[in-house]
């Protein structure tokens, strides 16, 4: 079965293949080239835990009220050897602001610092989602830096943000 987590009131299990309407802005309604590029994701994550050894641990965000994904969270290993990984996350839009993506984070950061050991997991995000940067600051991440001009959409450039934890700071906040 892999890894299964329970998180305020949400699931996080190992991605599947059927899974890829959570990764598709309109979910089943989604154009062609979105639900292609949503099934190739899916595939990608769903053989991501088959690895040896594994890199990326990619879990579905599932409601235990709906059943189905509606998201999706990813804690990518950067240097295995300083105990190095960047989490992200999406919730499909009709789903956003129910706390689904700082439950699944929550989850994946204990995941990260517990059984994998981790010493160090970061996030990035687009300087103007103001809603991931709020996922972050719950989570007890600390902001360290701004990264300018980082992403190209077009012909706009977009500056994002870095934010990071230490498994001493979690565990802090946790004891605090």
């Amino acid at each position: 079965m892999g890894i299964v987590f329970e998180s305020d009131g949400t699931v996080l299990r190992e991605f599947g293949e059927d899974d890829w309407p959570a990764l598709a802005e309109e979910g089943e309604r989604a154009s062609p080239d979105e639900e292609r590029s949503a099934r190739d994701t899916a595939r990608h994550f769903a053989q991501d835990r088959h690895a040896e050894p594994r890199k990326q641990y990619a879990l579905a965000v599932v409601p235990r009220s709906r059943g189905r994904a509606v998201g999706w969270c990813v804690l990518r290993i950067i240097d295995a050897g300083f105990g190095e990984a960047e989490i992200g996350w999406a919730v499909a839009g009709a789903y956003r602001g129910r706390g689904y993506a700082t439950a699944g984070s929550r989850a994946m950061l204990a995941y990260g610092f517990g059984e994998l050991g981790l010493h160090r997991i970061f996030a990035t995000c687009h300087a103007d989602i103001a809603a991931s940067e709020a996922v972050m600051r719950k989570l007890g991440m600390r902001r360290e830096g701004l990264m300018r001009e980082k992403e190209r959409e077009g012909d706009i450039w977009h500056h994002h943000l870095l934010y990071a934890i230490l498994e001493r700071d979690r565990a802090e906040r946790l004891n605090g």
